[in-house]
């Protein structure tokens, strides 16, 4: 193996902290934000120019860096479509100009949704006052893409499914998407009525997985082509979700509140006459994701393709890892109010 200067951005997110250490065999350097990690690190912004850095620093680092990984991203569907734009465009850009600037090989981490561009269209036409939805994200990661391509640097596009937990022990530096779905499920902090049907499907990626198929593309030679790192086939279906999460739960000594699935407009209509009801708040996330998942084909994947890449997902390795996060979870604390008294555990 090729031994690489590695410029890892987001090195503190559920991706990039998951990868840092599969990358212990190159020279890495730590680009960080808000957080702190192990090794060598410089702290920027890629939103801004010269990535956030002293002119000094920068010129150091394009001599140094032959290998960029940018992992540095806005995920969150609630953020301000201006913030998200700053960070997911606007940030890649200045990483294109650094990567020209060093004559460096690019792995830009994007996501599985830009196959859903049209459905978030179609979702923010349709979506009643006040309810959030994905279209500012999954733009901007279309956009970034397309500047990636447009570079004629020599780029890979990696395009991670649902990130969650680790796949043995469920846990996340950061709670987000599904990870915080679950955790209002087990508290029983949704509404009875969820958006969704048998063909809503969560297609999932452990972040140690998604790091592994990522630390594959950069041990590897490979500096042009898209990646799709998810569970394809494999993915988990939305009633299978909630049975596993109830049935994890009540091994644990946990009530678990019931839920009825509704189409997902059913649901948004409930959601907009009361905004103040239990719930509202996490019902307005998950029908957001919802309209990406109901109804859709399942993702291609490239897991199993990579070199020295790990294998693809199997429907037992996603349930396991699902129930790992909602273990997790409730040895965290999630739920404690919902323990099953001796008559209701038998």
């Amino acid at each position: 193996m090729t031994v690489r200067n590695v410029l890892l951005t987001g090195a503190t997110g559920v991706l990039g902290s998951a990868l840092l250490p599969r990358l212990q065999g190159h020279r890495v350097i730590s680009m960080t934000h808000r957080g702190q990690c192990s090794g060598p690190s410089v702290r920027g912004d890629v939103a801004l120019p010269l990535l956030g850095l002293d002119a000094g620093t920068y010129q150091w680092m394009t001599e140094l860096v032959d290998t960029v990984v940018h992992c540095a991203a806005v995920t969150d569907f609630a953020t301000p479509a201006e913030r998200t734009g700053d960070t997911n465009v606007r940030g890649t850009q200045n990483i294109l100009a650094f990567t020209r600037d060093a004559g460096a090989r690019l792995v830009h981490v994007s996501t599985a949704f830009v196959a859903r561009a049209e459905q978030a269209a179609r979702s923010a036409g349709d979506a009643l006052p006040g309810l959030e939805t994905s279209r500012a994200y999954i733009d901007s990661k279309v956009e970034a893409e397309h500047h990636v391509r447009r570079s004629g640097l020599p780029a890979v596009i990696a395009r991670p499914s649902i990130v969650i937990g680790d796949s043995e022990t469920g846990w996340s530096p950061r709670p987000q998407g599904l990870f915080l779905m679950a955790q209002a499920a087990l508290n029983g902090d949704l509404p009875a009525l969820l958006p969704g049907s048998a063909r809503t499907r969560f297609d999932l990626i452990p972040r140690d997985i998604a790091a592994a198929a990522l630390a594959a593309l950069v041990d590897s030679d490979i500096d042009t082509g898209e990646y799709w790192l998810t569970g394809g086939d494999a993915a988990l279906s939305l009633p299978r979700a909630l049975d596993l999460t109830r049935d994890t739960a009540r091994d644990l000594g946990l009530d678990f509140t019931p839920y009825r699935l509704v189409p997902p407009r059913t649901a948004a209509r409930l959601a907009d006459r009361d905004s103040t009801a239990p719930g509202a708040r996490h019902l307005h996330s998950l029908l957001a994701l919802v309209h990406l998942l109901d109804e859709v084909d399942p993702f291609p994947t490239c897991l199993g393709r990579l070199p020295s890449g790990p294998p693809p997902l199997t429907p037992t390795a996603v349930e396991n890892a699902y129930r790992a996060l909602v273990t997790h979870l409730i040895e965290c604390g999630a739920g404690r109010s919902r323990k099953l008294t001796p008559s209701h555990a038998d």
